[in-house]
């Protein structure tokens, strides 16, 4: 709408899903897209289906998906759980802070409550040159839906892997990208 060039779209985590969404539906606005840590959708959903070691890995997400629950678990014991939740991350003290102000903890936890099926609907496949980074060490996201996003991408595909790194990987390894 502004005649802007079709640009790089790089991102981890929820920017990530929301890429491979813009990747997919909006092909001619995106250069190339790089996801960081998230799989495509379809090869998540997929997994979620197929391997119990997804299954087990998301079961964070049906918790998060009650309003009211999810808040009470992180916010109940101070600091703790919040600290626990962003494991792995360098210095998570400032994330932990922002995530105890008002409203920031349900803010997130919306994103979760926000998706659906439906929004899968129509994902063709990635036609633009896609980077995936993903580390072995993701507490959320395993190493089936990981392997099978090739699937879902026809144009030029890079996919690398980040050992022992956790699923924070902009904050742990920001050296490695």
């Amino acid at each position: 709408a502004f005649g802007t060039p079709p640009a790089d779209v790089v991102g981890p985590v929820w920017v990530a899903a929301i890429g491979w969404q813009l990747a997919s539906r909006f092909a001619d606005r995106v250069r190339s897209f790089t996801a960081v840590s998230v799989p495509h959708p379809l090869a998540f959903v997929a997994a979620l289906r197929s391997d119990p070691d997804q299954r087990a890995r998301s079961l964070y997400m049906k918790d998060f998906g009650v309003e009211g629950q999810a808040e009470m678990t992180l916010l109940g014991d101070g600091p703790n759980s919040l600290t626990r939740l962003f494991g792995g991350v360098p210095d998570s003290a400032p994330y932990v802070e922002r995530m105890r102000d008002p409203g920031a903890l349900t803010a997130g936890l919306n994103w979760y409550r926000a998706q659906s099926l439906a929004d899968l609907q129509g994902l063709s496949p990635v036609t633009v040159p896609t980077l995936y980074v993903w580390s072995d060490a993701d507490r959320a996201l395993g190493e089936v839906a990981a392997r099978d996003t090739v699937n879902h991408v026809v144009g030029p595909y890079r996919f690398e892997v980040l050992s022992g790194i956790s699923h924070w990987i902009p904050e742990e390894a920001h050296a490695d990208l």
